[in-house]
């Protein structure tokens, strides 16, 4: 039986039970506010995400970040559910470049909670969100930073895992 590297699960976009596991119970939160996906959907965003990694040149070890970026997102009065799982695999890509933009200074919670005042911030745009300068989202993040007009702060869920990823 031949033997498969773990990178080709990873770079397939294959996820590890315990990723599995996390994107279960984020996609059942997300539920509670009208999101669904579809497991082509799920696989999109799994694809998505092995691609957003390859380009900023970053390894993930764990559960990855889909699952709290939909636990962050979920119940933004922004996240339209037609478009949900497009939005969700832009805001993986910009993650990810912007933690290598900000030298990952902040934790993934805290550069998720800054992006998503600053989405929210300004009604949901991305191109808005992808035009901020990785040092606001640090102030944001680190100082509170008005991050624009009727922004909130949000706070991740308490249910969620404290685990992190190395």
């Amino acid at each position: 039986m031949k033997e498969t590297h773990p990178a080709a699960f990873f770079q397939s976009g294959l996820l590890s039970p315990r990723a599995h596991a996390a994107l279960a119970r984020s996609t059942a939160a997300a539920a509670q506010y009208g999101l669904t996906f579809t497991p082509a959907q799920l696989d999109m965003l799994a694809d998505a995400e092995a691609r957003a990694l390859r380009q900023a040149g970053r390894i993930e070890f764990g559960e990855g970040i889909l699952p709290r970026l939909l636990y962050t997102f979920c119940d933004s009065p922004f996240l339209d559910a037609a478009n949900a799982a497009d939005t969700l695999a832009d805001l993986q890509m910009l993650f990810y470049s912007f933690q290598n933009e900000t030298g990952d200074v902040l934790s993934d919670d805290a550069l998720l909670c800054a992006m998503r005042a600053v989405y929210d911030g300004a009604g949901g745009s991305l191109s808005y969100l992808e035009g901020v300068e990785p040092e606001r989202l640090v102030r944001i993040a680190m100082r509170g930073e008005d991050a624009g007009p009727g922004a909130a702060q949000p706070q991740m869920p308490t249910d969620m895992d404290e685990e992190e990823d190395f």
